[in-house]
């Protein structure tokens, strides 16, 4: 795909769309153009599929304080002008609005860091490949198990997006490279063999952390693999959560933040910080849906204080609500809801090396019941434990299930890492880091 040409069809789609506006109304136009391309990656060689091709333009319009939202697939004229036209039959049952001022200023879009057009050619496809092999090598006997990449798939989504509107005749754009690795591994200890899916996100092919993501996996085998006696409750206060895990735990703290659960004043060794603009976010933009700025937000800060993100249809439909840039849509509706992009933990504890970690890492995460088995502000999970000793699984997978509210959470944190991996969610990516809970301050019980 070239990344140049997309883009600029897409802004004279935009352009074009917005510019056929009546007296008195308002159309604003948003053109996403994607292509994907999957690639398989072995020793033999690469075997790659078809690239597919996925074209839609958003449209807005909005007179007399209402506004309507329709798509069209694709960007063919005819198919815009008779979307045009559904949308003023709909006007009169259209959504109440009121134009709101943006709270963010524009936010200046670092191509170079979101791009990567070299993702697809040969001699990055074979280097990628090997340099698993090389990293499996050197983590596997520094875990005690042999580690071998049996598969791996590479799938490049190149996307481009403009936006145009009355007041951006000239349409807005930006580019964006999605990339996830998904390897097979294969983990051996002591003659016995498990084989493991894992993946990773981001943006550009080099800067994918794929020694944290072997690392992860040769953990997650070998507590699978172990056939010591399963650690009891003795086995230490302090709970380190591999990224996976780290991120799914925060995901259910993010769904307490949007859906207005209360939480209790800090002060939080965290913050919770929502960031449309984050390197290596999988829902990364510097305009949202709507055309609004985009830039970071902070969810819940450290005192406690929360923020609540907006778009046109939040507030009172008189206008007095800030814009912060989170028009989003959220499943198949049509109509932007103010979602978070990439959220991820910042603390200000120091780092530490895990892979010289001493005490009870969890690798996996589940709700525990079909619906996560909420309570009040309560909600309780199931954690796949392994002790590790000088960062080597010494006791096998058992089961810590615990109980605890957003703030709770929180306040257990003691450490994590700077780097983080975001993996993506329907509607927002979650910012996994290596994540240090202490378990003394939370409601938990062993299950052997």
């Amino acid at each position: 795909m070239h990344q140049t040409s997309d883009r600029y069809e897409a802004c004279r789609t935009a352009e074009d769309t917005a510019g056929r506006a009546r007296t008195r109304e308002r159309v604003d136009a948003l053109v996403l153009t994607s292509t994907r391309r999957k690639h398989r990656i072995l020793d033999a060689g690469v075997r790659s599929g078809a690239p597919l091709r996925n074209d839609t333009t958003l449209v807005r319009l909005a007179a007399g304080g209402r506004d309507v939202h329709t798509s069209v697939h694709g960007t063919a004229p005819d198919s815009l002008v008779g979307a045009l036209e559904a949308a003023r039959r709909l006007l009169p049952f259209g959504r109440l609005y009121a134009e709101a001022r943006p709270l963010l200023p524009d936010t200046t879009w670092d191509q170079v860091a979101f791009l990567d057009n070299t993702a697809e050619t040969p001699d990055s496809l074979a280097r990628l490949l090997t340099e698993l092999q090389g990293l499996a090598e050197f983590v596997g006997p520094r875990q005690d198990v042999s580690l071998r990449i049996a598969d791996c798939v590479l799938t490049v989504d190149h996307r481009a997006t403009a936006f145009a509107s009355p007041e951006r005749p000239q349409a807005a754009d930006y580019g964006v490279t999605r990339l996830e690795l998904r390897t097979l591994v294969e983990v051996e200890r002591a003659g016995r063999r498990i084989r493991l899916w894992t993946a990773r996100h981001g943006h550009r092919l080099r800067e994918l952390p794929m020694k944290e993501m072997l690392e992860e996996a040769g953990w997650r085998g070998a507590a699978m693999l172990a056939s010591h006696a399963k650690p009891g409750p003795g086995a230490g206060n302090t709970l380190m959560l591999a990224p996976r895990a780290a991120a799914s735990l925060l995901g259910l703290v993010v769904k307490d933040l949007v859906d207005g659960f209360p939480v209790s004043t800090g002060p939080f060794p965290a913050t919770v910080l929502d960031d449309p603009t984050a390197v290596g976010g999988y829902h990364v933009h510097p305009f949202d849906e709507e055309g609004a700025p985009s830039g970071p937000t902070v969810l819940l800060g450290r005192t406690g204080t929360r923020t609540r993100l907006t778009c046109r249809g939040s507030g009172d439909g008189q206008g007095t609500v800030a814009l912060t840039g989170h028009a989003a849509r959220g499943g198949e509706s049509e109509v932007p809801e103010a979602l978070p992009s990439n959220v991820r933990l910042e603390t200000t504890s120091s780092d530490y090396a895990h892979d010289e970690y001493e005490g009870l890492l969890a690798y996996d995460l589940r709700g525990d019941g079909v619906q996560r088995m909420r309570s009040g502000s309560c909600f309780t999970v199931r954690l796949d434990v392994a002790r590790l000793r000088e960062g080597k699984v010494a006791h096998g997978a058992g089961t810590v299930v615990l109980t605890a509210t957003t703030a709770e959470v929180l306040s257990a944190i003691t450490a994590t890492t700077p780097t983080r991996s975001y993996f993506p969610g329907r509607t927002h990516s979650v910012g996994g880091a290596w994540l240090s809970l202490d378990l003394s301050a939370l409601r938990f019980e062993y299950v052997a």
